[in-house]
């Protein structure tokens, strides 16, 4: 589940252990520490949105910006697989 071309999925397993942070009442470290994977490349905004655990921080401005930037990277990457021709390989067209 959490495995990707064979490794794991770093950014995904850190926003899932830093969701816990949020939810335990350590919404500070859980912010600094949810920006690692957003800023190292994570873009999936949807567990961000969503996720119940991370509640406590959807008030704070720096978790807007977050999000932001997660939602501009995902944004950038669908383009990007659009232009390359992805759905067509893919057979989604």
């Amino acid at each position: 589940m959490f495995s990707w071309h064979g490794g794991p999925r770093p950014g995904l397993l850190r926003l899932i252990v830093n969701g816990g942070r949020a939810h335990l009442g350590d919404p500070a470290t859980a912010l600094k520490l949810l920006e690692q994977p957003v800023d190292g490349g994570y873009t999936c905004a949807e567990p961000l949105m969503n996720d119940p655990w991370l509640d406590s921080l959807r008030d704070a401005p720096r978790f807007a910006a977050l999000l932001a930037r997660a939602e501009a990277r995902n944004a950038s990457a669908l383009a990007a697989f659009n232009a390359a021709g992805g759905p067509e390989l893919l057979g989604m067209k």
